[in-house]
């Protein structure tokens, strides 16, 4: 299912339209979440080899919430949510993203659906752009 959301950009940016759609998250799109939370947490295994025993817990701390910032905002602008309930597809923004918590095998996270205000699992899509 594909659903298409006109999106207007700013007039510095040309001024034109684009459209934003979202996907059902196919097995592709869930080796590339993959394959970033691996090189994510091997960036925080071998920077702790170096960074822990040369300079301390601060800069590692910084590197870890650097890190794990990174994959959360990248996570928050790639994908959109679909309510189980009433249908009603959303975004969320990265402080939103921050708290939930998700179901990773089932590609669902617990949100608050915006139309039908209950709180339950949403089927995460994949926001796509086209010209």
């Amino acid at each position: 299912m594909i659903i298409a959301i006109r999106m207007q950009q700013s007039e510095f940016a040309g001024g034109y339209m684009s459209h934003i759609y979202y996907t059902q998250a196919q097995l592709k799109d869930r080796i590339i979440s993959e394959i970033f939370v691996i090189l994510a947490l091997s960036v925080l295994i071998f920077s702790g080899f170096f960074v822990l025993e040369e300079y301390g817990i601060l800069p590692y701390l910084l590197i870890f919430i650097g890190t794990i910032s990174a994959l959360i905002f990248r996570h928050s602008n790639t994908r959109g949510y679909k309510c189980t309930n009433c249908g009603c597809e959303f975004e969320i923004t990265f402080c939103q993203d921050l708290p939930t918590i998700n179901s990773i095998l089932f590609m669902k996270k617990m949100l608050t659906c915006p139309d039908f205000k209950l709180r339950d699992y949403t089927i995460e899509l994949i926001k796509k752009k086209s010209n």
